[in-house]
């Protein structure tokens, strides 16, 4: 899931740019950088958003598919044994 979340990260912030820069103005050079910046900032406010729904999970959200809890009780048991 985390190569398939980089490649739609990549993916959506060359659809940004290009939203932002179209072809007419790709010769000059000041509209180009503008548009650049454009695109930053949108991708700016979706980093933002992802971090508020992200800062927004527990300490135990995701432990039923975490590799770390079996590892846990697995060391437990060969301790107590």
């Amino acid at each position: 899931m985390q190569q398939l979340s980089l490649s739609f990260g990549v993916a959506g912030a060359g659809l940004t740019t290009a939203f932002f820069i179209p072809p007419s103005i790709r010769s000059d050079p000041a509209a180009f950088i503008h548009g650049i910046h454009q695109a930053f900032i949108v991708l700016g406010g979706f980093t933002v958003i992802s971090a508020i729904v992200f800062w927004r999970l527990k300490a135990t959200d995701g432990s039923s598919v975490s590799p770390q809890r079996e590892a846990k009780d697995v060391h437990d048991v060969q301790v107590a044994g």
